[in-house]
Order: C-alpha cells, then sequence, then structure tokens
C-alpha cells in the first residue's frame, strides 16, 4: 500500500493520497504533494503520517477512535500504521534491544507543535504506551492489555508530568 507512486498525478484522487501511510513513498517530495497527502488522511479520520521515522500529526480537532490497541507489541523491524503508540512501540523496542546487547542507549520523542496542535494529546498517548508495555501483564485470563487503573502510583505520576515537560517549552495550551 506504500508503493512508490508513479506520479504526482496519482495524488488526484483523494482515496489514493489517504492510502499513504509514509511520505516517502512519494515520488516527488515537495509541498503540494505532502499538503495533498496530510488533507486526504485528515479527512478520512487518518491524522497520522509517517516521513520516514517522524511521524506528522494533524489535529482532527475532535477525539478520534484509536486505531492502534494500546500496549501491542508489533514484531521488530516491521512497520506499524502510522500512530503515536507505534513510534513510542519502536523507541521502547530499541531501548531493549540496546540493553540485551549489553550497550544501553536512551531514547527521546520529541514532539513539537503550533499551540493547539494537539502536542499534549500525543505525548499522552507515547506516555501511555510506554506505561502499558513497561508495566506489568494483565491478569491471567485477560486479553485486555493493561488498564492505566492497573498500575502503580508511579505510573499515574508518569501521567501527570506533562505539565512539567510543557513547562521547559513554556508551551502549556490554555482554553
Amino acid at each position: 500500500r506504500n508503493e512508490l507512486l508513479e506520479a504526482d498525478a496519482d495524488l488526484a484522487d483523494p482515496a489514493r493520497a489517504a492510502q499513504v501511510e509514509d511520505l516517502t513513498c512519494l515520488r516527488y517530495l515537495h509541498e503540494p504533494s505532502i499538503m495533498q497527502v496530510l488533507r486526504a488522511r485528515a479527512y478520512t479520520d487518518q491524522p497520522y503520517t509517517f516521513l520516514s521515522g517522524i511521524l506528522i500529526s494533524v489535529n482532527p480537532l475532535r477525539e478520534l477512535e484509536e486505531t492502534v490497541p494500546l500496549g501491542f507489541r508489533q514484531q521488530p523491524g516491521t512497520r506499524s500504521a502510522p500512530h503515536p503508540f507505534s513510534l513510542a512501540e519502536t523507541a521502547f523496542q530499541q531501548l531493549c534491544f540496546s540493553a540485551k546487547v549489553g550497550q544501553p542507549c536512551a531514547q527521546s520523542v520529541v514532539i513539537a507543535g503550533e499551540s493547539g496542535a494537539g502536542k499534549t494529546e500525543a505525548a499522552k498517548r507515547v506516555l501511555r504506551h510506554l506505561i502499558a508495555r513497561a508495566g506489568r501483564p494483565p491478569p491471567a485470563g485477560s486479553e485486555a492489555a493493561p488498564s492505566i487503573a492497573s498500575h502503580s502510583q508511579i505510573d499515574q505520576q508518569l501521567l501527570r508530568i506533562n505539565p512539567i515537560l510543557e513547562s521547559f517549552g513554556n508551551a502549556a495550551t490554555l482554553r
């Protein structure tokens, strides 16, 4: 579905443009084609698009149903649908791999954007996924991913850390 597009003319069809999950698959990577893909994906309730290892998010200005389950596990070396959870999963896997080979390294996720762009919600999604992956497994017989309520007090504090993170960039959004 992310095959190289033959020409920008393929993007004239919004349905075709909405199928592009990674902008590096575009034959011509310039502003008009990028905007066409982002617009088409936003109109089809797909606010996330990859640009290689960068996740671009278009604020839908309303609550959308999650397309990726909390705490999902992707196969190492594969790419899942564009979503903050998949970005967090990649960072988590790289962190685990580096620890396994005895060369621990830090991971970071940079979330940037203008006021009201959805940085706070993206940060919450990344933190929720990391907590779910690093937390205790669900109870025996349960198919569900661990809920936020099942985590320790430290996990709850991590979820409340966002105002502190925002204060570093003075980026708190007031409404």
